[in-house]
């Protein structure tokens, strides 16, 4: 019932889902997050809680989704502007996306991804002249879907930047929400985009707020250098507990001890699981264990393991780039699920059948892990389902105590543990021996038909 409402009542359905969901929050938490998992699983739809004030009845404003500041498709450079405006001009006429538009534009991304990403991104420019909450419900619809690419941040805080430098008052106040929204989710990139800031210009991405000269349109107030950065600065520091400083400290390799990550507490057992998922605050503290030598299994098949690695070899150093992970520790998760993980061929087997609960690549859980861009529907989509992985890596790279590949391979292998196990220490050793660079044997007797399965 509640899918229905959510699919066919549009955003009026959805905010009569989101006040059952804050209603049943407020008495049993744990619930009506498993019935928000549900909806998501039924719908593509994240339907979020909320408590409607008293009043006349639905407003539409407080589900309506917010247009985002920049096209999350980058540049329809490319794009075919008359196909792009004729499905802009069909999709507007639909309240929902999850069921029609975006399985069709898996299939478009499936068949050539940058040209189905230029012509995403035209497609949503259209929408948003004409209709920026349609385009805006696209948008999120999309993501949910795993079809919102991670962008690089550097480019749209250079141009802001640029804009402020000059005194654009508007482009100061953006400028410094993007840049704030960044430090709040990826102080690396933060540190990176300011670093590239000032390597662009020549001066501290702090510059743009010393030499802007914003003013209130309404109010016709000016503010002096000196106040919009101590503002600005005080509103970062408050929001992320950490000063600019100190994030640029962080990309130079050098430890801060003011860091979100490493000021929370420690994370143990299932909790682990919300943790990563919501991308909270929260340390993995992870023993070593010397007495794993990380050994391969008896059922070890070397070829399956370099097969899977050579086939997503693209896509996995693609992503592994946006997403920000080590792409060879996730090609060294490929080739352990694959060569080691196969159990004789019976999770191929069990994935043709639709009967695992992992799905390859990367052998990854999408009932337990969805909430990173998968559901059990696209899960088997080599680009999804790397794409997750590569996100649930990041995570739990980020929390752990001073990181190793065994470490994070453990906590890969068993999100509860808290000390290396085998399997970890495996993932280590294959990190560090990188196999996959060693193409199978062949049989000399067989004109070079199959491949050696057993070892390089």
């Amino acid at each position: 019932m509640l899918n229905r409402a959510v699919k066919e009542y549009g955003l009026q359905g959805q905010g009569d889902v989101g006040d059952v969901l804050g209603h049943l929050n407020a008495l049993a938490p744990k619930s009506a997050q498993a019935v928000q998992d549900g909806i998501f699983q039924g719908t593509g739809i994240r339907v979020q809680p909320r408590i409607a004030p008293d009043g006349p009845g639905f407003d539409p404003e407080s589900v309506r989704p917010a247009l985002p500041k920049a096209n999350p498709w980058g540049s329809a450079d490319g794009a075919d502007p008359q196909a792009a405006a004729g499905m802009a001009k069909v999709l507007l006429t639909k309240g929902d996306y999850a069921r029609g538009a975006v399985p069709h534009f898996k299939g478009e991304f499936a068949r050539d991804s940058e040209a189905a990403r230029a012509y995403t991104a035209a497609v949503y420019d259209e929408m948003a002249k004409a209709d920026p909450q349609a385009a805006a419900l696209f948008a999120r619809q999309m993501g949910d879907g795993g079809l919102v690419p991670i962008q690089d941040p550097a480019p749209a805080i250079n141009d802001l930047g640029k804009r402020a430098l000059g005194g654009d008052a508007e482009a100061v106040r953006d400028f410094a929400a993007t840049y704030t929204d960044l430090l709040n989710t990826d102080e690396a990139a933060a540190a990176k985009a300011a670093r590239n800031f000032e390597q662009t210009y020549g001066v501290p991405i702090e510059a743009a707020f010393e030499l802007g000269k914003p003013a209130s349109p309404a109010t016709g107030r000016s503010y002096s250098e000196a106040e919009v950065l101590r503002d600005w600065k005080g509103n970062v520091e408050r929001q992320t507990g950490m000063r600019l400083t100190e994030a640029a400290d962080r990309s130079d390799g050098r430890k801060s001890d003011a860091g979100p990550i490493r000021e929370a507490h420690e994370i143990k057992g299932k909790e682990r699981i919300r943790n990563i998922l919501e991308d909270a605050p929260g340390k993995f503290v992870v023993k070593d264990a010397p007495e794993h030598d990380g050994s391969a299994p008896a059922w070890r098949i070397h070829r399956i393991g370099y097969d899977a690695v050579e086939k997503h070899e693209k896509t996995i150093d693609r992503i592994a780039k946006e997403v920000g992970v080590d792409a060879d520790l996730l090609r060294a998760i490929a080739y352990y699920e694959n060569a080691d993980g196969h159990r004789f061929g019976v999770n191929d087997f069990l994935d043709d059948i639709g009967r695992s609960k992992t799905v390859m690549p990367m052998n990854i859980n999408p009932e337990i892990w969805g909430e990173l861009g998968m559901t059990k529907e696209n899960a088997s989509d080599p680009d999804v389902n790397i794409r997750a992985a590569a996100t649930l890596l990041r995570r739990i790279e980020e929390r752990i105590v001073d990181p190793t590949p065994e470490k994070v391979g453990s906590v890969w292998n068993g999100i509860t543990l808290d000390s290396v196990n085998h399997r970890g220490a495996r993932i280590g050793r294959i990190y560090r021996e990188k196999p996959w660079k060693s193409p199978p044997k062949r049989y000399p007797h067989m004109d070079g038909a199959d491949r050696e399965p057993y070892g390089p």
